[in-house]
């Protein structure tokens, strides 16, 4: 495959910081939920929006807007302006923010264009590696929060300048057995393979009900009373994972990963406007000739209703197994990252929705791991990467 032709200029790099002696010095102790994640690659989120305006106009009006509305914005939530530290004396880390911390922007270009970069078809993974901020994380030092707006021209010289912006968001990922011995704050080092493509594939809401009723076709044929979480999220990772596990017939057990939002699961439950992490994960497994079979997807969605079930009832239960069961299988398993329920293409930073997201993160590991992002404002469809 020939290399993308993908070339970015760096127009600027500046740090934004809260107003001047908004905010006083404060440290944040890391929770279990953020414990988890730690050592995991950062989450790489790329926005692409439409910019109605030239990039003259943009540079000189917009973006001076923007830094002054992320700098308010950092007033309210400090904790992304800090870095992360583990102080000797601490037994965890912690984000400690001191005045003048700030978030560091990019305003770079690109040669690529924006129609390209935001379409469905299959491209070269690294045309969308440039589009990430560098997160600078060293053994004792972690910035929380790093950003980068690239303007791209468009190749068509009758249609506008195009703008996205990439948000490369905290860590998150999964724990490692040597955690509590180790007080390095880099995160694992995973190398995107090469020669490969990412692609979209989209499921209308009528395809998420020919999937939800053929499910329920085999459930009052088997006449079963057990009930069943025919959500959009699990129908679509049902789904997937079949299609994943249909290159490998061997009679061998597969596993899926996901997490589940606990906020509203715990006793006393936590806030919705809570900003933290507070994930759940959970693992489940099936057989690779039932999934495949003619009742896969019934048999699919048995396995992720189970889990559900579980964690209605007790959110943590087992959560201290899931990452040594995950360690102790012999293939890597399954696994989604992001959901539907943050709603990205709710965002707006004046253009509208945006014309797309996503999620570079899972380059590392694109034969095993999608993400699953809604796009609510065409007809309900999902977006489904890997």
């Amino acid at each position: 495959m020939a290399p993308p032709n993908n070339t970015i200029t760096v127009l600027e790099l500046c740090r934004v910081a809260p107003p001047p002696d908004s905010v006083m010095q404060m440290s944040l102790p890391l929770s279990f939920y953020d414990l988890i994640p730690l050592r995991c690659i950062p989450i790489q989120l790329v926005f692409f929006f439409e910019c109605p305006h030239s990039k003259t106009h943009f540079i000189d009006s917009f973006l001076p807007k923007l830094k002054h509305s992320l700098s308010l914005t950092l007033q309210h939530f400090y904790p992304l302006a800090g870095n992360l530290k583990w102080p000797q004396e601490s037994e965890k880390p912690i984000i400690l923010y001191v005045n003048g911390d700030s978030v560091s922007l990019t305003i770079a270009e690109s040669n690529n264009d924006f129609y390209h970069l935001s379409s469905d078809h299959a491209r070269d993974i690294n045309e969308s590696h440039s589009l990430v901020p560098h997160l600078p994380i060293s053994e004792t030092l972690a910035p929380v929060l790093a950003l980068q707006i690239t303007v791209t021209v468009i190749k068509d010289p009758a249609r506008l300048e195009k703008l996205y912006l990439n948000e490369l968001l905290k860590p998150t990922g999964s724990l490692q057995t040597e955690f509590m011995n180790n007080r390095s704050l880099l995160s694992i080092e995973r190398l995107a393979p090469p020669n490969v493509v990412r692609s979209t594939f989209k499921l209308s809401r009528a395809d998420i009900e020919r999937l939800r009723d053929k499910v329920l076709t085999r459930r009052d044929k088997e006449k079963q009373t057990q009930p069943l979480h025919l959500s959009t999220f699990v129908l679509t990772c049902a789904y997937v994972w079949i299609c994943l596990n249909r290159r490998d017939t061997k009679n061998k057990i597969t596993h899926f990963f996901f997490t589940a939002d606990c906020r509203a699961r715990l006793d006393p439950p936590i806030p919705i406007t809570y900003c933290g992490n507070c994930q759940a994960a959970c693992l489940i497994h099936v057989k690779t000739c039932d999934i495949i079979g003619e009742d896969g997807l019934a048999i699919a969605v048995e396995a992720f209703s189970e889990a559900i079930r579980d964690i209605e009832g007790d959110v943590l239960k087992g959560i201290e197994n899931v990452f040594s069961a995950i360690s102790a299988g012999t293939e890597p398993p399954f696994g989604v990252s992001w959901s539907n329920r943050f709603r990205v293409y709710e965002i707006d930073f004046g253009w509208g929705s945006p014309t797309k997201a996503e999620m570079v993160t899972i380059d590392t590991n694109l034969d095993r791991c999608l993400s699953l992002i809604a796009e609510i404002k065409v007809e309900g469809s999902k977006l489904v990467w890997y």
